[in-house]
């Protein structure tokens, strides 16, 4: 998966401003996603958690500990292959302290699109086909207009 990631995208999350993207856009190049958790609190340790159920998308840490005024980062790795289609897929991310309450517990949306020079690239190739297409069967149909008219001829002939 790591040869097809081609970029980095940072967020932030800031748990007292409740900042963190709500949507996250990419291509088809892949990308590695920091999750950069600044923990501002003067004694509790936070526990990170990162939840994804999409093959392409992973966390290289599913759960992160981050000790009292200090920050932690999760990178998430996000490479769809070609057959991933174009859409909006999600991830959660939540923060809880060491004695279970919820802090935080939000969805990221990732909206994967592809290049638009590959679409428009693909139409291109789908109108050119049609158009070859098009010119083998005028050639078929003028063919068999010119039979036609040569049986004709040869049985005048006759």
């Amino acid at each position: 998966m790591a040869e097809r990631i081609k970029a980095v995208k940072p967020a932030e999350i800031d748990l007292f401003a409740e900042r963190l993207p709500d949507e996250i856009y990419l291509d088809e190049d892949g990308v590695i996603i920091p999750l950069r958790i600044r923990n501002d609190d003067p004694a509790a340790s936070y526990l990170i958690s990162v939840r994804e159920d999409i093959d392409w998308i992973s966390a290289d840490k599913t759960v992160l500990d981050i000790e009292p005024q200090s920050s932690g980062t999760v990178n998430i790795a996000v490479a769809p292959n070609a057959g991933v289609r174009e859409g909006k897929y999600k991830i959660t991310v939540g923060v809880s302290l060491e004695g279970g309450a919820t802090l935080f517990d939000r969805a990221v949306v990732l909206n994967y699109q592809k290049k638009l020079w590959k679409k428009a690239l693909l139409w291109l190739l789908l109108l050119l086909l049609a158009l070859v297409m098009l010119a083998i069967l005028i050639m078929l149909l003028q063919r068999k207009e010119l039979e036609r008219l040569h049986r004709k001829e040869a049985e005048v002939k006759l």
